[in-house]
């Protein structure tokens, strides 16, 4: 049994939405009130919002709320959302993952792959 009753993937219905392609559905589960979340699980909801907002066109939001003090991942997102908006920028994006990778601390962190 599960602790708490609950069962499997608390994010579940929040990644359906999103790989489904419902954008606005997987914030609009992301953002419920029922949804009771681990920090990892906070973190990776964070992710999924953030490219949910690249995918409909909204990389602003993106670049205006993650800054540098955000973890990797988060930085991760934010690098996709400037690859996406401004193709001239795709040579610092691609130097600055390959950096990335090469960091011991930060190239085993599963949203660089």
């Amino acid at each position: 049994a599960i602790p708490g009753g609950r069962m499997g993937d608390d994010l579940f219905s929040v990644k359906n939405e999103f790989y489904l392609g419902n954008y606005q559905g997987a914030i609009n589960e992301a953002q419920s009130s029922d949804l009771v979340l681990s920090p990892g699980d906070e973190k990776e909801r964070d992710i999924i919002v953030y490219r949910c907002y690249i995918e409909m066109g909204q990389s602003d939001v993106v670049q205006g709320e993650i800054g540098d003090g955000h973890p990797t991942a988060l930085q991760a997102v934010k690098l996709l959302s400037t690859y996406k908006t401004n193709k001239a920028m795709a040579e610092m994006v691609l130097v600055t993952m390959k950096q990335w990778l090469e960091d011991a601390e930060k190239c085993n962190n599963p949203t660089l792959h």
